[in-house]
């Protein structure tokens, strides 16, 4: 049984729940509530209802829909950790949708049942029991049931490292924000054990809420990353590469030289380089270069001239102006810092 020993606030909408009908006793005299759920309760509610007078563009819900009750966040977990800002379970009939967009929040959207659409960056894309998505949602969306009926999780989430894992999910999931989990399977049992922690009352808490984030959207990173995982031996040349170059980063090597070094063709080894170290390979050397000069700098009374020749810089003149654009300061500045 899903979400076990979780109560929601519960609404069925008797007609359709539009814009006009945003406030909380619109909300209360346009549904009936499910006797297995809490009722109605104003206060826990406000956040809630504020969150859809001010973020919501356009929507049209019909059918039921369930509320995780709501708790402040404090300024503190906005700063610095990943933070919850709210789940909901939306059972929706035919035509129901939602068009948003400048809302300061991503989302992660589970089907549990039925089929839905949605519509983002120019792409369309089709899900159904077990799929999901992930949605920077200042960006325009729309999404909408497909057929009769659709059943489907909300979760509104943020924080300083989000838009990074987001970036990351995208880049390994080749653009796409689509995910596919079984209905018993990480994804729903990570989720669980936030929505328990999101309730519970403890000193640590929102600490513990944004590591059970990382872990929910590690998990959705390994996922993809799994499924299409490199073939070991492609894996064990990138690893060569990374040691060649680190050993040998004082030398002259170019993209070319890495080709032939590894067998592989430009593309293919750009590509999964970058898949597999977050770097290009060229810039990968820049890095080892100047993390080298660094040290130098730091650590010798070496002249700018001679460092820029020990580290792989044939022109002293563009070194400083590499090492500039990279950390901000000449070399004669960089060592002069405290």
């Amino acid at each position: 049984m899903l979400f076990r020993n979780l109560k929601f606030n519960s609404y069925q909408f008797q007609k359709p729940f539009t814009p006009t009908e945003i406030d909380l006793n619109n909300i209360a005299e346009n549904s009936t509530n499910t006797p297995m759920h809490h009722k109605v309760d104003p206060a826990t509610d406000a956040m809630y209802a504020k969150t859809l007078a001010d973020d919501y563009i356009d929507f049209f819900i019909s059918g039921n829909l369930e509320i995780f009750p709501s708790k402040p966040i404090t300024d503190f977990a906005m700063n610095n950790l990943c933070y919850m800002d709210s789940f909901s379970i939306f059972s929706n009939d035919a035509q129901s949708f939602t068009r948003r967009a400048n809302y300061q929040s991503f989302l992660i959207l589970y089907t549990y049942e039925g089929q839905g659409v949605l519509e983002y960056e120019g792409q369309s894309y089709q899900l159904s029991a077990g799929d999901g998505f992930i949605i920077d949602c200042m960006k325009p969306h729309f999404y909408k049931t497909e057929g009769a009926f659709w059943k489907y999780g909300c979760l509104h989430f943020n924080g300083p490292m989000i838009p990074g894992l987001y970036q990351q999910f995208k880049h390994l999931n080749e653009n796409s924000v689509l995910f596919s989990q079984p209905l018993i399977g990480s994804y729903q049992a990570t989720l669980e054990k936030l929505l328990t922690l999101y309730g519970e009352v403890h000193p640590c808490r929102e600490a513990l809420i944004s590591n059970q984030i990382n872990q929910l959207l590690t998990e959705l990173l390994m996922e993809r990353y799994n499924k299409e995982k490199l073939p070991k031996s492609t894996l064990e040349i990138i690893h060569d590469v990374v040691a060649h170059l680190e050993n040998n980063y004082r030398a002259e090597l170019s993209l070319d030289d890495l080709v032939q070094f590894s067998g592989l063709s430009k593309f293919y080894l750009s590509r999964e380089f970058k898949k597999c170290t977050g770097f290009s390979p060229t810039d990968y050397l820049i890095h080892m270069r100047m993390e080298h000069a660094k040290t130098l700098l730091l650590s010798t009374t070496l002249t700018i001239v001679q460092i820029s020749e020990m580290v792989g810089f044939r022109d002293s003149n563009h070194f400083s102006k590499l090492f500039k654009k990279k950390l901000g300061k000449t070399p004669g500045q960089f060592r002069k810092s405290p």
